[in-house]
């Protein structure tokens, strides 16, 4: 055991901080009204990151709030299990396809981080994702699915959400609860994330 050190993930916290004007950008970049609401996530397009989740909580959503913008930015690793074409029928088929956005990688990712409404991520399993920590670094308001790794990183109720694995009604009652949160009370969450980070 002496051979063997242990150095935990971590992110640059003068980059990764709260930025308001990336908030105005993000909607440029995305061709959307400025006050649209955003729920964004950062993960590869693939089956374990949990998109079909997201989905599935976020499409009634979207049909019953025409502001309300769906922002999926990540990268295709492996094109046979790209998950986009499926992903954009359902959306297509429930005719909210022009509320949807499936841009790829954003070279900033603070963008994504700072602009978003809430931040989510639904992955089946996951290391500790730097992506979790640089988003609770920037202060999101983040709902992470209940795996090992995301407990690191939140603290249910105090500095984001977490739900079941794979449980899309319990995702969309928990994007609810945050858009319904009074201000102060998400302003405190998201001084939590960024401190616990």
């Amino acid at each position: 055991t002496e051979k063997y050190r242990l150095i935990h993930n971590g992110v640059d916290a003068a980059h990764f901080r709260p930025d308001p004007e990336m908030r105005k950008e993000l909607r440029d970049r995305l061709g959307i009204p400025q006050d649209s609401r955003v729920i964004a996530t950062v993960a590869a397009y693939t089956e374990r990151k949990g998109h079909r989740t997201v989905t599935q909580a976020v499409l009634p959503l979207l049909k019953e709030d025409p502001q309300l913008h769906l922002a999926l930015f990540g990268t295709v690793p492996e094109r046979e299990f790209d998950l986009r074409p499926e992903l954009m029928e359902m959306f297509r088929a429930a005719g909210v396809s022009g509320q949807v956005h499936m841009p790829g990688p954003m070279e900033d990712v603070r963008i994504v981080y700072c602009g978003c409404d809430i931040f989510c991520m639904a992955s089946l399993v996951e290391g500790l994702s730097l992506a979790s920590i640089e988003a609770q670094m920037c202060g999101c308001l983040s709902l992470f699915s209940d795996i090992p790794s995301f407990r690191e990183v939140v603290q249910d109720g105090v500095n984001g959400f977490l739900f079941p694995v794979g449980d899309a009604i319990s995702l969309r009652q928990a994007i609810q609860h945050a858009f319904a949160l009074p201000r102060q009370q998400a302003d405190s969450m998201r001084e939590h994330a960024r401190s616990l980070a």
